[in-house]
């Protein structure tokens, strides 16, 4: 993306730090001293000193900006596991329709997430009314199906809590999956839902050996995902940025949504809460689906991470 290319400093050799885990601080200001909003974005966390790493910093405009391309018109975002709050500022600043609200929820507000709000609301301060960064579990959230559900390198089975989340409301979804763990994936919804039903876990180690495990596992999300009724798309972060880069976009089918919508109550808005209390978490798993299960074509297997007709596959990590 154009916005992503930072404009100082020579091209190759700033290029090769994005991918640094050096703290950005006011002597790399100078390699954001464009016009464009990516470069100030980024030299507002120059000035923060030494507080986010560059690689971070341009991970979650990357991210924003996918999110934003793909769901322009969602008012209603909630950033899950934000960390240091970072994408939900780069989502409300690419927002220009004035309509944006974003929740930023995780277990603990950081000292640097703090001096980020703080900062980012000085040069921003009419984003106050839109922007909420709040502490708690995210198994008391409760999303309508209007919510984005966004979660950047959300570790582990994490991703697939926060699916569980998303497809109980039936809400849109971005992931970006990390930390992939055969072991901690195998008892949620990713599996429990999966086409294959019992056959599906023997399967996903068999494929982690041919295409890693992290597209196995992603593969697997992303085919739950579809036989619960959501339209899946997946595309890249760029390989200088995190080399965890694969992204999940999921919105419900159509008349998958209106079916739900009917039978459903309603929920409370997530808005008002301060500080969400502590709960157990509820599975939503249903049917674990037929033991009955055609066996695939080895071949079949490289294309398994595919998305939409013409989408490239997702190599190995």
């Amino acid at each position: 993306m154009d916005v992503l290319t930072p404009t100082g400093g020579g091209g190759g050799k700033v290029h090769t730090k994005r991918i640094s885990k050096h703290k950005l601080d006011v002597f790399d200001l100078k390699d954001y001293a464009g016009s464009s909003l990516f470069d100030l974005f980024a030299r507002l966390v120059c000035e923060l000193d030494g507080v986010v790493p560059r690689k971070e910093v341009h991970e979650s405009w990357e991210s924003a900006s996918i999110i934003h391309a793909a769901f322009p018109h969602s008012v209603q975002v909630v950033d899950l596991a934000g960390g240091n709050t970072l994408l939900s500022w780069a989502l409300l600043i690419l927002d220009d329709s004035g309509r944006r609200n974003v929740l930023c929820v995780d277990k603990f507000k950081s000292s640097a997430a703090c001096r980020i709000t703080d900062k980012f609301l000085q040069r921003w301060p009419n984003l106050g009314s839109r922007f909420r960064h709040v502490e708690g579990d995210l198994a008391d959230l409760r999303p309508r199906r209007d919510s984005l559900l966004v979660a950047v390198h959300a570790c582990g089975a994490l991703t697939d809590t926060i699916m569980e989340l998303g497809a109980a409301a039936r809400a849109q979804m971005v992931l970006v999956p990390c930390c992939h763990s055969l072991q901690d994936s195998s008892s949620t919804m990713t599996f429990l839902q999966h086409p294959r039903g019992e056959e599906a876990l023997p399967f996903v180690r068999r494929m982690s050996k041919r295409v890693g495990m992290g597209a196995a596992i992603d593969s697997a999300r992303v085919r739950c995902l579809r036989r619960m009724g959501y339209i899946v798309r997946c595309c890249k972060i760029s390989d200088s940025i995190t080399p965890q880069n694969r992204v999940i976009l999921a919105h419900m089918r159509q008349e998958e949504a209106e079916e739900t919508d009917a039978s459903r109550s309603t929920l409370p808005p997530l808005w008002p809460f301060q500080k969400l209390p502590r709960n157990a978490w509820s599975w939503y798993a249903g049917d674990a689906g037929s033991k009955q299960v055609r066996r695939e074509e080895e071949g079949e297997i490289r294309s398994y991470f595919l998305a939409e007709a013409g989408e490239k596959e997702f190599g190995p990590t």
